[in-house]
């Protein structure tokens, strides 16, 4: 481990942030800036190592955090995930930077330990859920049963232009019966023969000669492009050990909004800031606000005019941190009614003593499946929850609403 993050491990703010990080648990962490955010996510990524996207607001940021975590983290793969085309789902250009993004998306799927940094506009584009992700992929197989045309078929439905030479990823050239295929994830085209409707012979070939370089048994075809994006959901290919880190969420979700306003057409092709976060939350979930990037000009005007630390919170940093803590307070105001499960039943257990004040609706819930086997009750339970739960973020988003719209999640 760096020294740097030895070091940094001893300061009492970022051990709590590497203990939080092991956790599937969400927080914010605040007050850090610069280098510093990246030495307290450094030092918790080389403590507990995991798959982790870190999501910023623009190409600046990113790098700045490829600078930070490579020289901290040496041993560890830092990579970018590709921008694609937001207006073009099904666009050909671009096949390269697309390949990219699917080799990123397999290890995360794969559940490696690396740490990838995406853009907004590299985050917010539809692309493959999970199931479609794994459901789309070719698998092809030396003496495998597939008519020719209906691999050319296959091919052509993930998104494979069919050329007279290979001489890209993501083509395909037909002759007799030889199909070479130029695969989005693989390094060299694969040249398939068939023997009626068997494969008979598989090799790698040259992209540069077409000759044969060795003889493989299989190979796996990624689509070019999800068939329907009307199921992705976002950093779904993340695995569930996973953490995904928001720098500066309010940012985030302004970017979201001003691409949605820019241009009617990208809504449907792009995620919303609610889904991104939703859908992260299967691990690791880190909202990263530092009260230190707001402009410095300002406190040294408010100094100058003789104002009182109180009066430099009240007038400049609490308006500056208003959006932040606006959306924060949406995205976990409707978990009002959830509590600690694992509180409230693993520690004191079926002690009758202590129901009055340990029974929680979600005990209650659990209780009344498991032991009475109500299934009727538990499920208006839980309902009754979720209800609650949508009408208090409803009253909280309409107050917000009123007082600040842009700052309204709808």
């Amino acid at each position: 481990m760096h020294k740097i993050l030895e070091t940094a491990l001893h300061d009492e703010v970022i051990k709590d942030v590497a203990e939080n990080f092991a956790r599937h648990k969400e927080f914010l962490i605040y007050g850090l800036a610069g280098t510093q955010k990246a030495v307290a996510v450094a030092a918790a990524f080389a403590k507990n190592p995991r798959p982790t996207i870190i999501l910023v607001s623009d190409r600046e940021k990113i790098a700045a955090w490829q600078n930070d975590l490579t020289e901290l983290l040496p041993d560890t793969a830092v990579l970018e995930l590709p921008e694609l085309d937001l207006f073009d789902i099904r666009a050909t250009a671009g096949v390269e930077r697309r390949a990219q993004r699917l080799q990123i998306l397999m290890r995360l799927n794969a559940g490696e330990n690396f740490i990838v940094l995406a853009t907004t506009v590299a985050a917010v584009k539809k692309d493959f859920s999970r199931k479609d992700f794994s459901a789309n992929q070719l698998k092809i197989e030396l003496g495998q049963n597939i008519r020719q045309e209906d691999l050319i078929a296959k091919l052509v439905d993930a998104g494979y232009e069919r050329t007279d030479d290979i001489d890209a990823i993501g083509k395909f050239s037909v002759r007799g019966g030889i199909v070479d295929i130029f695969a989005i994830n693989a390094p060299n085209p694969c040249r398939i023969e068939f023997f009626d409707d068997v494969i008979d012979s598989m090799r790698e070939i040259s992209a540069e000669t077409l000759r044969s370089e060795k003889n493989i048994e299989s190979t796996t075809v990624l689509p070019v492009f999800a068939a329907d994006t009307r199921r992705a959901e976002p950093f779904t290919t993340c695995a569930d050990n996973g953490a995904v880190i928001f720098d500066e969420p309010a940012r985030i979700r302004e970017t979201i909004e001003n691409l949605g306003k820019e241009d009617e057409a990208v809504k449907p092709n792009i995620f919303t800031f609610d889904q991104l976060v939703k859908n992260s939350r299967g691990g690791c979930l880190i909202y990263i606000s530092t009260i230190n990037g707001i402009d410095p000009s300002l406190f040294e005007a408010c100094t100058l005019d003789g104002a009182s630390k109180w009066q430099s919170i009240v007038h400049i940093t609490l308006p500056e941190l208003r959006a932040t803590i606006i959306t924060l307070t949406l995205m976990s105001i409707g978990r009002i009614f959830y509590s600690d499960f694992g509180l409230f039943y693993q520690v004191p257990r079926n002690s009758g003593l202590l129901y009055s004040v340990t029974d929680v609706i979600d005990t209650y819930v659990y209780r009344g499946l498991m032991v009475q086997n109500n299934v009727g009750m538990a499920a208006a339970a839980g309902f009754y929850q979720s209800v609650v739960g949508f009408i208090v973020v409803l009253i909280a988003n309409g107050v917000v609403r009123k007082v600040s719209s842009e700052n309204a999640l709808f």
